[in-house]
């Protein structure tokens, strides 16, 4: 029987690039600025719902993109609710980035769980995760109502 190593390293290179492009990074946000973890959780639900295409729908509120597109070196808030907002950024200065939305909502939730915490007696949840290919999810309490 005649035994190779080239598929075993194939592999391997492929689940160490995997690992490798997924990494992130957690800042969690002072209390103060983090948003309400009830309005936040129930951000990162409706970006989930827009990524299967089953957020509520109205005439006046139709269906959301499932992508969205940034130029290079900016930001746009991509749902609010209550004092509570999600913005993605594209960090990358020459080149502008399409990005699923289910991953915003999956940076959203990764958020949720990594930078929970107490504020005046209430939970608080919200920060800034960033990946290595230039582009980061933000959450964050707002000054103004959506």
């Amino acid at each position: 029987m005649r035994f190779t190593l080239a598929p075993v390293v194939v592999f391997m290179t492929m689940l160490m690039f995997a690992v490798m492009s997924s990494a992130h990074t957690v800042q969690c946000a002072g209390k103060a600025i983090a948003a309400n973890y009830k309005d936040l959780k129930w951000l990162a639900q409706y970006l989930e719902k827009v990524s299967h295409g089953t957020a509520q729908q109205t005439p006046e509120l139709p269906q959301p993109p499932k992508q969205r597109t940034l130029g290079p070196n900016s930001c746009e808030r991509i749902a609010c609710a209550n004092h509570a907002e999600v913005r993605w950024c594209n960090e990358d200065p020459n080149n502008s980035r399409t990005m699923e939305v289910q991953h915003i909502a999956e940076g959203t939730y990764v958020l949720l769980n990594d930078c929970v915490t107490g504020y005046h007696g209430t939970l608080v949840a919200g920060g800034y995760l960033t990946h290595p290919d230039m582009w980061s999810v933000i959450a964050q309490s707002t000054s103004d109502s959506c």
